[in-house]
């Protein structure tokens, strides 16, 4: 067994303190930086598309509520196509009645479809949005981890 001296260490030997913080190189943050930026836009975006769906639902079902609530729509549009049917013809007169009420019930279908479909896009822009910070934080600093063992 060695004896152990009270000389301290040499001077030349730098003393080094582990931390429990971890430091992040100025590339990293400056990458993590720029694709939290672009993630912020592009789920910006994704909601702004989303919200401009909603808008064109609400417009189209409210030209609809006010092409319905017009006294006498139908009558006025159905005496002006019937009229151009030969007297004695119900099947082209009841076929043209079954297109023109099977046609708004499609349309009805459709808004509610794409109704839908843009909150559900501005929903996960939303969540794009609110999720890149931490998501891209993450990321970097895995990277960084990596790099370093």
């Amino acid at each position: 067994m060695e004896a152990q001296s009270s000389t301290p260490p040499a001077a030349s030997a730098p003393v080094t303190v582990v931390k429990e913080h971890r430091t992040v190189p100025g590339e990293a943050m400056r990458s993590g930086r720029i694709w939290r930026r672009t993630a912020r836009w592009l789920g910006l975006l994704v909601f702004l598309v989303g919200a401009f769906l909603l808008g064109y639902v609400f417009r189209e079902a409210w030209y609809g509520y006010v092409r319905f609530a017009t006294p006498n729509f139908f009558e006025n549009s159905f005496s002006a196509q019937l009229g151009k049917f030969a007297k004695g013809d119900y099947a082209a007169q009841i076929g043209f009645v079954v297109y023109t009420f099977g046609g708004e019930i499609l349309k009805v279908f459709y808004l509610l479809l794409l109704g839908y479909l843009g909150s559900a896009i501005a929903a996960k822009g939303i969540q794009f949005f609110a999720a890149s910070e931490a998501v891209i934080d993450e990321a970097v600093v895995a990277d960084v981890d990596e790099e370093i063992n």
